[in-house]
Parts: C-alpha cells; structure tokens; sequence
C-alpha cells in the first residue's frame, strides 16, 4: 500500500523541476555572455563557432519553455482521490516480483526519489504505461504493451 503524501510528492517534483530551469536558466545567461564577450570572427571565432552557439541558446531556451510548460501543469494537476486511474492519479502496480509507483502527469517524466528505497516514476500521459493505466481500478490486471516485451502489471492501490 502506497505510504506516499501525493501532496508532498507533486511538491517536491515542482521543485526538483525548478531546480532544473534555474540550472538552464544559468547556461543560458553564461552562453549569451560568453557570445557577446567572444571576439569577431576575423580574431578567432568562426562564423561557424558563432551559429553553433546561437543554435546551443535556442535548443536550451525551448527546453526551458517545455519545463515551464510542465511545470504550469503540475499546478492544475487533480489532487482528489479516484476510485479509477486519471491523471494526477499515484499507482502503485505489481509487475512479477517487482512494485512500482507511478504519478500520471500531464506532460513530461522523471523520477523522484522519496527515499532510498521508495522511487515515483512521473509518467506522462502521452506514455504506453499511463495510456494503459488509464481507467482502470484496484485489482485490475493490466497489459502494457512496449517495445521490446509485454508488462503484465495488477493495480495494488491508487489515491
């Protein structure tokens, strides 16, 4: 049975998503910097050199507009309990001998470490495991379909 405040979960995921646009957010700023300080390009950079960098600042400003776009979805995610899998819905499933817990999200993934033994896998909804979580209920056996094998999971609990 999942002993997971999904409150604190989400929190803590926010915060493990702002972490990571702070860090883009520097490389940004320091890229910018270095390309305004860099000599011409008859010194020693290219013009090579130069498109490169602006192609590296314009690859890390959309990864920032991804995260925030996750991130302004976390705020609106449903945080009441379900008697079905939803999104905002945290899993915890069976697979073999193994337990998973998963947290349905809109948009994005990762993985958040409660502790050393408990991990949350953030699933988006747009993934194979969540499409094939999606309505089910406590007790229900699941297939999930992947690439390379078929996950055969029960649904242990949900909140």
């Amino acid at each position: 049975m999942i002993d997971i405040n999904k409150r604190q979960l989400v929190a803590l995921a926010k915060e493990q998503i702002e972490k990571s646009l702070s860090l883009l957010k520097s490389a940004v700023e320091k890229r910018k910097k270095d390309f305004k300080e860099a000599p011409s390009a008859r010194d020693t950079w290219s013009d090579t050199t130069r498109s490169q960098t602006e192609g590296l600042i314009s690859g890390l400003n959309e990864e920032i507009k991804r995260k925030e776009k996750i991130l302004s979805l976390f705020n609106g995610l449903d945080m009441e309990p379900s008697s079905v899998v939803k999104p905002g819905s945290l899993v915890e499933v069976q697979d073999g001998d193994e337990i998973d817990i998963y947290l349905l999200v809109p948009s994005g993934g990762n993985t958040v470490d409660i502790n050393d033994k408990i991990k949350v896998q953030l699933v988006s909804m747009g993934s194979v495991i969540a499409s094939a979580l999606y309505g089910h209920k406590v007790g229900d056996k699941v297939e999930v379909k992947l690439p390379v094998a078929v996950k055969k999971m029960e649904i242990l609990s949900l909140s």
